[in-house]
């Protein structure tokens, strides 16, 4: 039976990153990799992203049930999104 609700998870090797990234988030998400909300579906990752306040870094892969997508996806109901934070720079 599917969940009723998706769940999106947020990873980085930088928790800096993740601290930043998390600024402005209210007390259902922390700064610890593997962190997660559970979020109503029917908006794309994008929109939800942003309804929570997540200030995303330029780069970031999502996947959606362990494959690449789009921050444009429509999240559905038991999907399971993880927001990997990339690192850039040298």
């Amino acid at each position: 039976m599917h969940s009723k609700t998706a769940k999106i998870q947020f990873y980085s090797a930088d928790r800096l990153l993740l601290k930043e990234a998390f600024a402005l988030l209210d007390d259902r998400v922390n700064a610890d990799a593997g962190s997660a909300v559970e979020v109503d579906p029917g908006q794309s990752i994008q929109a939800t992203l942003q309804s929570i306040s997540l200030r995303l870094p330029r780069a970031a892969v999502a996947l959606v049930n362990g494959h690449t997508n789009d921050l444009g996806y429509i999240l559905q109901p038991g999907d399971c999104v993880k927001i990997i934070f990339q690192i850039s720079g040298g």
